[in-house]
Parts: structure tokens; C-alpha cells; sequence
């Protein structure tokens, strides 16, 4: 059969290929408490989502695919992680790494982030 732009797209979108990231750690981040953070990293896979409306062009968002996120660092601006995050993402997915702050009570804060186009 012919292979077409949509038929393409959902066998890249389909297959799912290992995630392995190896979070180190970081220096001098962000103080997100009074003067140390509690740091956290969450890892998101994002890949594109095409819906095509009637009469209308094409809308590509991005949709998360997959979560994971390391141990929380207490009281350092200077964290050490040190472990190996695995999961499973789409052929051509985004890395999203988010840092965070973890709270007691309230929204954790946001540290940091860093964005790594198709990494699968």
C-alpha cells in the first residue's frame, strides 16, 4: 500500500522505545525554601498529537507520554542524585527535565528546566 504523511507519523508515534537517563547532580541551583532547596527532578516524555478539525488545518499539541521522578535532595543547593530513571517513550519524544522544590504545604516550586528535542 501506499504509505502516507498519517500512516508515517502513527507508526513513528506507536513505537515505544527505552528511556535511561542517568541523573547526576546539579550545582548552585535556585533557593526555593529560606536558604537550601529540596530538590527533585521530574523527567516527562512529550510527543506530538495531531487532530485535524473539519474544514480547518491541522492542530499539533503535545501530550505527555511519560512521567518518572528522581528522590528528593533535602536542604542543599548543591544535590546529588546519582541514579539511573527508566521508562518507555514514542520514537521522536521531547525530554522535559523539570526541577523542582518539594513543600510540606502549598505547590512544590519551580527550580529550573531543560528541554531536549527527540531523544528517543
Amino acid at each position: 500500500g501506499v504509505l502516507t504523511r498519517r500512516k508515517y507519523a502513527s507508526m513513528i508515534s506507536n513505537e515505544l522505545m527505552p528511556l535511561i537517563v542517568k541523573l547526576q547532580y546539579a550545582n548552585d541551583i535556585n533557593v526555593g525554601d529560606t536558604a537550601t532547596s529540596d530538590a527533585y527532578v521530574v523527567i516527562t516524555a512529550t510527543s506530538p498529537v495531531v487532530s485535524t478539525p473539519t474544514f480547518s488545518a491541522p492542530i499539533t499539541t503535545m501530550a505527555t507520554v511519560s512521567y518518572t521522578k528522581s528522590s528528593v535532595k533535602r536542604m542543599t543547593l548543591n544535590p546529588v542524585w546519582n541514579e539511573v530513571l527508566t521508562s518507555t517513550a514514542p520514537r521522536g519524544s521531547m525530554l522535559v527535565l523539570t526541577m523542582l522544590d518539594s513543600d510540606l504545604v502549598g505547590h512544590d516550586d519551580f527550580l529550573g528546566q531543560v528541554r531536549m528535542a527527540q531523544v528517543c
